[in-house]
């Protein structure tokens, strides 16, 4: 089993060089690459990659060539022929970073404990910490997590083979790659699909959220456009429960 961080942002630059050294200095023995995606960025971040990390042999960078958003960047790191089924795949903020011993207290729930899926504790960058919160021993049985408010935040993971079997148009919406609210589709559809006992939460704050970031998405498209967007997902996701 390999460990593959999924990294995306757009205009990321004051961060992103930061974000990937707190990856690639992980106080950890695990077998782990990182593949990047650049999200057509107007600012520099793509050349800042290039310039920190382009020889790295464990770091994979590329670039979109026009902006599609979260959703179709990590689609096609995470389809990209190296990463296979039983693998790991762990989401990160272009713009966030990861504490040292993030993905030795992942790897805990994966090889110890049985995990298929994770999501976990974070904290911002004025050090607000984030309330962790869990789903009822039903839900996790009944597998209707769209049904209840969204607990599976950040740092989320999953084996790959869960993600390949969600349908790619989970994630398009009026014929484009959403580019809001886009851990609901991922995260419900790893979770549906994980055997039961296997959806592990972690509590330790091992993700540090960027805050201060105002061209992220919530900034860039607003309340209403997110507000939108999730009611579509979950309008759908009630439609596929009644056939």
């Amino acid at each position: 089993m390999r460990y593959h961080f999924i990294v995306s942002g757009w205009n990321c630059s004051p961060w992103a060089v930061d974000c990937i050294n707190s990856i690639i200095h992980q106080e950890t023995r695990k077998d782990f690459d990182i593949f990047v995606i650049d999200d057509a960025s107007d600012d520099d971040t793509y050349e800042q990659l290039i310039q920190n990390f382009g020889q790295h042999p464990k770091i994979y960078i590329f670039k979109n060539k026009e902006n599609r958003g979260a959703a179709y960047s990590r689609y096609i790191c995470i389809n990209n022929g190296i990463i296979k089924a039983e693998d790991v795949c762990m989401l990160v903020g272009l713009d966030d970073t990861l504490a040292p011993n993030c993905l030795e207290r992942v790897a805990i729930e994966y090889e110890k404990n049985g995990a298929q899926v994770t999501f976990g504790n974070w904290k911002n960058y004025d050090d607000w910490k984030h309330p962790l919160q869990d789903y009822l021993p039903e839900t996790y049985e009944k597998r209707d997590f769209f049904k209840y408010q969204f607990n599976c935040t950040a740092l989320n993971t999953f084996k790959a083979k869960l993600y390949w079997d969600i349908p790619k148009s989970d994630w398009i919406i009026d014929g484009q790659w959403i580019k809001n609210c886009t851990e609901l589709p991922t995260m419900w559809g790893v979770m549906e699909r994980a055997k039961f006992g296997s959806i592990k939460k972690i509590k330790d704050f091992i993700y540090l959220y960027n805050n201060k970031n105002t061209r992220n998405t919530y900034f860039r498209f607003g309340n209403a456009d997110k507000t939108r967007i999730s009611q579509e997902i979950i309008r759908r996701k009630k439609a596929s429960w009644q056939n």
